[in-house]
This record gives structure tokens, sequence and C-alpha cells, in this order.
């Protein structure tokens, strides 16, 4: 019998990395920004190759196991494991339970807001003539006079998530303090927000069952793609729309390594509107239930945002939204796997969705980074 006891570093160049492989350092840009985390497993070889050589890297270091032998006398001695018991869930009632009751009736609200003022768009409505802008500055102003950040409160509301509308309310919220952390001026914000909340209009051109599927042909996923087309096309002809907005709605699919679409630009000639937009649109995604993905809690979108998309978004931008991001759940309650309550007191720059977590139960501090704590997840954020 052979058994893992130890495992030691070997140094490879990326035209020999394999599936599965797994990071035994940070990989690093010129900047000193974590491009890829220690731990990282190796899944798109391809894609990854891509990236390192995108980013000048030319080799990495891998972690690899040491095999020993087991024999069978030491076999016998080894201890059976025991079958555990699935942990009885706690439930807790979710920190300022009023007041995120109260944001998501005014959710419903600016949803149905929203929904009025596309109809009257897509029935040649000028913009100017409707209360959008209004709505925006309503959607903000609701979620910073509450006490909870807005992230937990964009967390609270996601049962009344649909493709569209609160899709779009989501976006200009997220787009928005994405854009506060990069120092936008407020004309430039206002610019931003509006185009995050008509960025997906077009979504209304297209069959609405494509946006239920879980599966769809090559031809039905290229009308899926369409709708940013058809949400330029919708804004295209009103004076009142700058130029740049109805630009970077149009290219809000774009990914900085030329992958996007509709017409697969790179980083330089996507305008920063769009780069942003991608961003707050990837995370919002994330955190809900799709057709083609299962919701994932904010930490989770974290690491699949850290991990899997650095050469998809915009590195610089993404980094200051994963740093910023990560502290807003401090002071967060959270389920764990084992069935404990606890609140995120720390959450470190190398590995964000490991927090530590100070357990209600007794006081203690659970460190998810601790090797003998990597089998417990964080399953509820209340």
């Amino acid at each position: 019998m052979k058994e893992v006891t130890e495992y030691k570093v070997i140094r490879i160049q990326g035209e020999d990395l394999k599936i599965a492989m797994t990071l035994a350092e940070n990989v690093t840009n010129a900047k000193g920004n974590i491009l890829m985390p220690i731990g990282y497993v190796i899944e798109d070889v391809k894609r990854v190759q891509s990236f390192l050589k995108q980013h000048k890297i030319k080799s990495l270091g891998i972690r690899v196991p040491v095999i020993k032998e087991v024999t069978e006398e030491k076999k016998k001695e080894q201890p059976a494991k025991k079958r555990t018991k699935a942990p009885e869930r706690v439930t807790y009632e979710p920190q300022y339970a009023e007041d995120l009751s109260q944001y998501k009736t005014h959710v419903s609200r600016q949803k149905k807001a929203l929904q009025r003022d596309f109809d009257r768009i897509l029935k040649g409505a000028e913009i100017a003539s409707l209360n959008l802008e209004k709505s925006i500055e309503r959607v903000i102003k609701n979620a910073q006079k509450r006490k909870s950040n807005p992230f937990q409160l964009i967390e609270s509301s996601k049962d009344l998530d649909d493709m569209v509308y609160n899709h779009c309310h989501n976006v200009v919220l997220i787009s928005y303090y994405l854009g506060k952390w990069l120092d936008l001026s407020e004309k430039r914000l206002n610019e931003l927000t509006l185009t995050a909340a008509l960025h997906d209009i077009g979504k209304l051109k297209v069959d609405p069952e494509y946006l239920k599927a879980e599966k769809m042909s090559e031809e039905e996923a290229l009308e899926l793609k369409k709708h940013a087309i058809y949400s330029h096309a919708i804004v295209k002809g009103d004076s009142y729309v700058d130029e740049q907005i109805k630009r970077a709605i149009l290219l809000h699919h774009e990914n900085v390594d030329g992958s996007g679409f509709p017409f697969g630009l790179k980083r330089d000639k996507i305008p920063l509107y769009s780069r942003i937009i991608a961003i707050a649109d990837t995370y919002n995604d994330l955190t809900s239930k799709r057709p083609f993905n299962a919701k994932k809690n904010p930490l989770e979108a974290l690491k699949h945002l850290e991990t899997e998309l650095m050469d998809k978004l915009d590195v610089e931008l993404l980094l200051v939204f994963l740093n910023k991001l990560s502290t807003c759940f401090i002071g967060q309650k959270v389920g764990l796997s084992t069935g404990d309550v606890g609140e995120i007191v720390f959450v470190p720059k190398q590995y964000s969705w490991r927090p530590m977590i100070k357990l209600e139960k007794n006081g203690k501090v659970l460190d998810l980074r601790d090797s003998q704590n990597e089998k417990v997840q964080i399953d509820i954020f209340y």
C-alpha cells in the first residue's frame, strides 16, 4: 500500500504544466500583485499557459507528493475510520433583520419601477423623459442609509433576483461602489451607473426561454450573446445618452484577453465603464442562482474571481474589487459545514475566501487557512 506523507516543491516551465498540478507558491506579476495564489489547482492547462505567457512568467513552483510504502503491519495499526453523522444545522436570526426586510421591500419596488422604464424605452420613449436617473439615485441612497454594507444587502435580496431587472439593479450598486473605490468623479459615477442600469436591456429582445435554458445549441448561445448588440441598438438613437455610455453598453462582455464578445477586443480597446461592469456583472451572476451555474456565497465568488478569471477581467480593477469587497464581510454572521454559527473577524489578503471566524458557542477563533480546518466550509451567509 502507498501513502502520501509529505510534499516537496519542484520548479517547472509553463509549457510542462499538467492538469491537477498544485501551486507551491504565489504567482505574481511585475508589480507584486498575486495573479494565482499558492494552493491553486491547475484545471485548464491551456488557459493557464496562455495567462502565464501574457504576463511573461516562464517558470513556477509546483507541489508534488512524496509517496511512501505502508506495510500490512503498519496498515493494521491504523485505527478504522468512524462514520460521522451530519451536524445539525444551527438557525440564526439575520443581523439587522428588520433593516434587511425594509431593504428587500424597497428592492421589489425599484424592480417594478425599472420594468416600467424599460417597457417605455422599448416603446420608443426618450430616456430624458423618464425618471431612470432618479431611480438609480434612490437605489444608491437606499443602500447607503442601511446598517448593513451594500454587499450584505445584495446577498439578502437574492431570492428576488432575475436575469434582467433585479440583475441590473444589483449591477448598478456593485458598479457604483467599485467606481467609488477607484475614486471616480461624481460625473463619471453618474455615467457609470446609467451604463450599468441599461447594460442588459437588450435581453428583453431575446427569446425568454433562452434566459432559462441550462443548455443551448450553438445557434441559441450566439443569439443570447447578441443581447449586448440589442442593448446598444435600443439606446443608439437617444441623443440624451452620451456616446461613451452607448459604447460601454455595447462592449460590456468583452474580455481583456480578447476572448469576449461581440468583437473580441483586448484590454486597451475596452472602455473603463465596460471593464468595471464586467466585474460587477460577473460577481452578481456568480452569487445568484442561474440556469448555467449554482449559486455561490460571496467568499466562494471571490475565490472564483481570483483563481479562474484573472485573465478575463481587468486585473488592476479586479484586485481593487477583491481587496475592498473582502473586508466588507468582517462582522458577517455565517453558518459552517460543522453546524456551528460564527462571525467573520478577519479576512486575509491571501486566501480571502478562507477568513478567521469567531465561533458563537465558545468564542474560539477558527482560522480556515489552517490545514486542520481545510474541510470546514462556509455554507450560509445570514
